[in-house]
């Protein structure tokens, strides 16, 4: 039986299958209806990345949280955007996103394109970060290269300054591993002196950061 037919048979449909310069091999796969996007065999959109972020959207809104700024740094396809855009109505959102593929595919397959007050930048998140003079009062990290993510311990410091006062950071970290876990200790090791909540999901950890006043 061919390795196709099983996936059909299976509820998977591979739909497309491009190589970026940053993210490595990026294949697009439909499964029980949903389209997601797997690099180096992550999913890095849909339900799994709803789940994830959905429990850190959650708790700021039920915190009465009310951001009418945000800044998400890897915007990716678009999951985060569409979750933030369906929960704060009338929001204005910066996406910095590296990949053009990424971005390109989110508009093909995840309506990228329709989302409400959503303004794409393609751009290194860390160097966008170190240099921009806006202020929001939410951002959110969520940038990998490819499967591995990005080390934000030394970039703090530029994180907490693009915040409005009063403002929050949410930090994505991967958690399942022991390798994950070290890291993701020394990264909260570094935070003394900040009001931080931390959020178990699935294999990753929100690590939610209160700005200084």
């Amino acid at each position: 039986m061919k390795t196709g037919f099983l996936k059909k048979l299976l509820g998977h449909d591979e739909l497309e299958r491009v190589e970026s310069a940053f993210n490595g091999e990026v294949v697009v796969d439909k499964s029980e209806g949903e389209v997601r996007f797997l690099v180096g065999g992550i999913t890095q959109s849909g339900r799994f990345i709803d789940q994830i972020w959905g429990k850190g959207i959650s708790y700021l809104k039920n915190n009465k949280f009310k951001p009418r700024s945000c800044l998400i740094l890897g915007l990716g396809g678009g999951t985060v955007a569409q979750l933030v855009s369906k929960t704060w109505p009338g929001i204005a959102i910066v996406g910095v996103e590296i990949d053009p593929v990424m971005t390109k595919l989110g508009k093909k397959y995840l309506g990228l394109s329709s989302i409400s007050g959503l303004r794409i930048i393609i751009d290194d998140a860390v160097k966008f970060i170190g240099r921009t003079k806006e202020r929001y009062d939410l951002i959110l990290v969520d940038a990998y290269r490819g499967e591995a993510p990005i080390d934000w311990s030394l970039r703090t410091d530029s994180v907490f300054g693009a915040l409005n006062p009063g403002g929050v950071a949410v930090f994505n970290l991967l958690f399942h591993t022991d390798e994950f876990r070290q890291r993701a200790n020394t990264f909260i090791d570094g935070l003394a002196g900040y009001k931080v909540k931390l959020l178990r999901e699935l294999t990753n950890l929100l690590v939610v950061v209160k700005g200084r006043k």
